[in-house]
């Protein structure tokens, strides 16, 4: 995953669109933000499904000098 991660940030670099120090770094923490998620997550927690997709979206986003709005 890790690999096709780093493929789309380079390409958003690329076009202007992402704004990265360290592509490889920001890759594997944006996967590890992926596959850990199921590792936590439970339906009877805080937060929803989709508040918690909506909530790790946000934060890959600014990893790559994005903000959602």
């Amino acid at each position: 995953m890790g690999d096709l991660v780093a493929r789309i940030i380079r390409e958003g670099v690329a076009q202007g669109s992402f704004q990265v120090q360290d592509v490889q770094t920001t890759a594997r923490a944006i996967s590890g933000m992926i596959s850990f998620t199921f590792t936590w997550w439970r339906h009877d927690r805080r937060l929803s499904r989709d508040e918690a997709a909506d909530f790790y979206a946000e934060m890959a986003l600014r990893a790559v000098g994005l903000e959602n709005d």
